[in-house]
C-alpha cells in the first residue's frame, strides 16, 4: 500500500484524489507517506515557520 500511495503522489495525485479512489481517511495516507519516505513525498510542500530560535548567548 506504501508504494501505492507514493507513485500515485509521483504522478501528481492529490491526497483528496487518494482518499476518495482508495477510500482511505487522510491520517492513513500520510501515515503511509511516512513510511515510504517522508522527505522525498513531501519536497514540494512548503512548511511555515512554527517558531523562531533563540540564541540563549544573548539572556
Amino acid at each position: 500500500m506504501c508504494n501505492i500511495i507514493a507513485e500515485l503522489h509521483e504522478l501528481g495525485r492529490s491526497d483528496a484524489w487518494i482518499s476518495k479512489h482508495l477510500g482511505m481517511d487522510k491520517d492513513e495516507i500520510l501515515r503511509l507517506k511516512q513510511i515510504t519516505g517522508l522527505t522525498a513525498l513531501f519536497k514540494d510542500v512548503k512548511f511555515g515557520k512554527a517558531w523562531v530560535p533563540v540564541d540563549d548567548e544573548d539572556d
